[in-house]
């Protein structure tokens, strides 16, 4: 073959495969599509919207003429993969597509036919584990019962329980000797075997921690096992998760030597470490909405001994707060939940209720217990301030005593669609224990996220009071209630609205999905920091954008406050925290 041959031959197979490329591409005849389901609901609805959901997002993301043709010819086979799970092996699914104003509008009609029922239900256990406590309330309550309609999603759940129960009890070879399902899709009939052998039962060996600058009797305080323990692989993520929450190392390896089993089945743990470095640097310059110009420079100084104490120390300037600190952290007798700090703080704060500069000097003791995070603290707070209601300038010292409590539960970490957050806080000092005022102060919130109709709802509400003080203008500027700004009623300036001896607030958002991550948002807030109950409230309403991200939502919008003394609008920007 000549040069020239070859070259032409080259200059085709381009040409060809770019405009098969072309062809692939090919513009869809929709951008979105909207289904009608009927003939069933519940579970089984919900698990052919999520089968749809994955193929059709494959689609319109990256759409062309081959997946086109796919989704077409594989909507029904989806629709079946669904329903089969619930024992529904017979069904019959008719399926229309109507296109317009580039909206595909997709009819699925599901007919349902007899379920396959459950005949025969035969579940066996052998071996030294066969007498188990937690072993026998997995058999007690199995949910696989003569005359029920076979789900497979159950049979595959009982099955995990088994193995799970043997990996967490020391039966780690614990295995299905059988697990059969003889299903007759004519008489619509399954048969259940399971024979499941427990086998030999294993516990915790020897542990060797590997030299690391950590004392070792530390480490051991974050292991929850033991030598001598039965053996439970829970019991060891649960421990890797300790020493990885612990913020001492960058590396944690928890292995253990299966081929160095002895004679009594004990299985030796060998533990790798490897520390964080000594000294670690944050910086950051920005804008916020709340503060303006905002910048900040954190050291940290993870470890400064091998009991793992550390030093963090952190300045911020922005336009309302300048503060720097100190802090020296000591893991406390049970380091996986306690921990010790001794703090200095110095402040400046310059916002529209007044000004201050103050002196904080304290303990505290943290204490992480599900279901509820507390912290202890004992502080001596030093603040000269002026506020510029009265014209006043004061100065006063306070020794206060201050007690924290704070539950959580979600079901996402980043962005829950449902979940809750309840906090408690009190606080207070008097004159005859180093305090030139006595006061008690208290508040509480309360927030919720639910989703209805698609419309995913957030609402906090947050209510305080100061007891004792007559004239609430005596305590401190840091002490107050002060509202107004992203986190509080959107429409007023950063802490703009107080001062008064009570405080009430609450806030409703709406978020509904436009596409992909961008929802549209709307909101309502209402609340005042008052000395009278016939003071009148302060509210904003307000729009805006949220994106749905890996750290967290990213929200901007634009609030008016309802009142005269409001500002005309104001613009917001907030990352994460939503309740």
């Amino acid at each position: 073959m000549t040069n020239f041959t070859r070259t032409v031959l080259i200059a085709i197979c381009t040409c060809f495969i770019l405009s098969c490329s072309i062809a692939t591409a090919a513009k869809l005849p929709f951008e979105k599509i909207e289904y009608k389901i009927t003939g069933v609901d519940g579970d089984i609805l919900d698990n052919i919207k999520k089968k749809l959901e994955i193929i059709e997002k494959d689609l319109l993301e990256k759409p062309s003429a081959k997946k086109l043709r796919y989704y077409y010819s594989n909507i029904e086979s989806t629709v079946n993969s669904a329903i089969l799970p619930y024992g529904y092996y017979n069904s019959r699914i008719y399926v229309q597509h109507k296109n317009k104003d580039k909206t595909q509008f997709t009819t699925i009609r599901v007919k349902l036919k007899n379920p396959v029922k459950i005949q025969s239900v035969s579940i066996d256990v052998t071996g030294p584990g066969k007498n188990n406590t937690a072993l026998q309330a997995i058999l007690k309550n199995i949910p696989l019962k003569r005359g029920e309609i076979f789900n497979s999603i159950q049979y595959d759940a009982v099955k995990k329980q088994f193995a799970t129960w043997g990996s967490n009890n020391g039966y780690i070879h614990a295995d299905f000797i059988e697990n059969l399902v003889d299903v007759d899709t004519e008489k619509n009939t399954a048969d259940i075997l399971l024979y499941f052998d427990t086998k030999q039962k294993f516990k915790i060996g020897e542990i060797t921690i590997r030299k690391t600058s950590i004392s070792e009797s530390l480490i051991r305080k974050y292991l929850a096992f033991k030598t001598g323990d039965t053996f439970s692989s829970s019991k060891l993520l649960e421990s890797y998760n300790n020493l990885t929450d612990s913020r001492l190392f960058r590396l944690v390896n928890i292995s253990p030597k299966f081929n160095s089993i002895d004679k009594d089945n004990a299985i030796p743990i060998e533990i790798y470490l490897n520390t964080r470095k000594r000294v670690g640097l944050q910086t950051g310059v920005g804008y916020g909405s709340d503060s303006g110009f905002d910048s900040h420079v954190n050291v940290g100084f993870r470890r400064i001994n091998s009991q793992g104490h550390s030093i963090k120390t952190h300045v911020r300037y922005s336009q309302f707060i300048e503060n720097a600190g100190i802090q020296y952290i000591m893991p406390g007798f049970k380091p996986i939940r306690d921990t010790f700090t001794l703090h200095a703080d110095v402040q400046r704060i310059n916002v529209d209720i007044g000004k201050s500069r103050n002196l904080k000097l304290g303990i505290s003791w943290a204490r992480k217990k599900v279901p509820w995070n507390k912290t202890f603290q004992l502080f001596y707070l030093r603040e000269a301030y002026t506020i510029f209601e009265d014209n006043d300038s004061a100065s006063s010292y306070m020794t206060i005593p201050k007690y924290t409590a704070t539950t959580k539960h979600a079901n996402d970490n980043v962005f829950p669609s449902k979940g809750y957050k309840i906090s408690w806080e009190i606080m207070g000092a008097s004159k005859s224990v180093l305090s030139s005022n006595s006061f008690i102060q208290t508040s509480a919130g309360v927030g919720f996220i639910f989703t209805l109709f698609k419309i995913r709802f957030i609402q906090r509400n947050k209510v305080g009071v100061n007891f004792i003080i007559d004239d609430v203008n005596k305590l401190p500027l840091s002490l107050h209630f002060l509202e107004g700004g992203n986190n509080s009623i959107r429409g007023y300036k950063y802490q703009s609205i107080g001062t008064g001896k009570y405080l009430y607030l609450a806030r409703l958002d709406a978020q509904i999905r436009i596409v992909g991550d961008w929802h549209f948002s709307t909101f309502y807030d209402i609340g005042n920091v008052f000395d009278k109950l016939k003071n009148p409230a302060k509210s904003s309403v307000g729009v805006g954008v949220m994106y749905k991200t890996a750290i967290g939502p990213i929200n901007l919008g634009v609030a008016k406050g309802l009142e005269k003394e409001a500002p005309k609008f104001r613009i917001f920007f907030s990352i994460g925290m939503e309740i």
